[in-house]
């Protein structure tokens, strides 16, 4: 049995927690938080911060698992190319009530947090972080690193670039395509595809920002 290192202590890494009490408790013979916030010792839900994330080579390799439990989409980037030049497995986390209509191909790293649906013929990225109550429809591709916040909906055929952020409640609808390190507003509604590197919002989503100046592309 391994020893399992999350990446995060803030509020996604508490719900991983949760979801490995209700879902994994016997997997994990130890659980511990890299934290780059927070001194040594301190604990987060009984679960002991060991130390930051350039601690990760302490590890070892052959006995541990790495879930990264970060709500940002460029952070969740970072550090999984950490983790993966590093050579450590990512380990995917999904909670027992989640309802996965197979096929459905998953990749390395994911996290689906409680009550969420994921149907046929759809693809998730490694390191992509589905929150609570998301529905995500047919034949619909989520690529690495993206964040899809609680109870937004995507629909049919859509694609999802790498390191998008959609937020609460937002949907998308059929046949969208999305563009990487853009952002779509909390309850947007988008009919359009949207280009990469901007921010919309609204019912219709319109372009409010260009997210190029806070966001280099390279990241």
């Amino acid at each position: 049995m391994k020893d399992l290192l999350i990446i995060g202590s803030g509020g996604v890494g508490r719900d991983v927690l949760n979801i490995i009490d209700r879902s994994y408790k016997n997997n994990f013979s130890k659980i511990y938080f890299l934290d780059d916030n927070f001194s040594l010792g301190k604990l987060i839900n009984g679960i002991e911060v060991v130390g930051k994330t350039k601690d990760l080579n302490k590890f070892s390799r052959q006995k541990t698992e790495v879930i990264i439990a970060i709500g940002n989409p460029i952070l969740r980037r970072k550090f999984h190319k950490i983790v993966v030049r590093k050579k450590y497995n990512l380990f995917s986390l999904i909670d027992k009530s989640v309802i996965i209509k197979n096929p459905v191909k998953i990749g390395k790293g994911v996290i689906i947090l409680p009550n969420s649906i994921v149907s046929q013929d759809t693809a998730i990225g490694d390191n992509t972080l589905i929150d609570t109550n998301v529905i995500v429809g047919h034949d619909v591709i989520i690529k690495d690193n993206c964040v899809i916040s609680p109870m937004a909906c995507v629909l049919g055929k859509v694609i999802i670039e790498s390191q998008v952020e959609v937020g609460c409640g937002a949907q998308i609808y059929l046949n969208v395509k999305v563009g990487r390190l853009s952002k779509i507003a909390m309850g947007s509604s988008v009919y359009k595809d949207v280009p990469k590197l901007f921010t919309v919002a609204g019912n219709p989503a319109r372009k409010i920002r260009d997210n190029s100046n806070e966001i280099k592309e390279g990241n």
